[in-house]
C-alpha cells in the first residue's frame, strides 16, 4: 500500500477509473470571472474521457469549455471513504456519431431540456485517496452537536 504526503492510501490510476465508472454525480471546478466555482454534474465515463452535458448559456459552459478544470468524485461513509480528482482540459464532444450515442445513453442534464452539447475531460492528472475517519478526531474537529 502506498501512502501520500498526508498519510492517506494512494489509489492507482486503474482503480480511480473504476471508481469513476461506478459513480454518477461529480463536481467540476473551474473559474468564472476570475472567481472559483464548483458545479455538480451527472457524468459517464466514455473511453478515457469523463463526459457531462452542458447548456449553451450556463455557468458550466462558460467556465469549463476549452479551459483547464478539475473534476472530483468522492464517497464517504461513517468510518471510511475515497476521493478521486481528475484535472484536464474540457472540450466539446464534436463527433456527430458520438454525440448521437451520448444523447441516447449518456449523462442527463440536471434540468429537463436537451443539453446544447457534451463536454469531455481526458484526465491529464488523475489521483485518488482512500481514508479512514477516526470518530474522536472528527467529533473534536466538528464540535458538539
Amino acid at each position: 500500500m502506498t501512502r501520500d504526503d498526508d498519510g492517506l492510501e494512494a489509489i492507482g490510476r486503474e482503480e480511480c477509473i473504476e471508481l469513476l465508472r461506478h459513480a454518477h454525480i461529480g463536481r467540476v471546478a473551474t473559474s468564472i470571472g476570475a472567481l472559483p466555482v464548483v458545479l455538480p454534474v451527472a457524468y459517464v465515463i466514455d473511453g478515457d474521457a469523463i463526459v457531462f452535458a452542458a447548456g449553451e448559456h450556463t455557468q458550466l459552459a462558460a467556465g469549463a469549455r476549452n479551459n483547464v478544470v478539475a473534476f472530483e468524485v468522492d464517497h464517504v461513509c461513517d468510518d471510511h471513504g475515497w476521493s478521486v480528482l481528475a484535472t484536464g482540459h474540457a472540450h466539446v464532444v464534436a463527433d456527430p456519431e458520438r454525440v448521437h450515442r451520448l444523447r441516447l445513453a449518456g449523462p442527463k442534464p440536471w434540468v429537463a431540456n436537451t443539453p446544447a452539447f457534451f463536454l469531455e475531460i481526458v484526465p491529464e492528472l488523475l489521483t485518488g485517496r482512500r481514508m479512514s475517519v477516526v470518530r474522536d478526531a472528527l467529533s473534536t474537529a466538528v464540535g458538539p452537536a
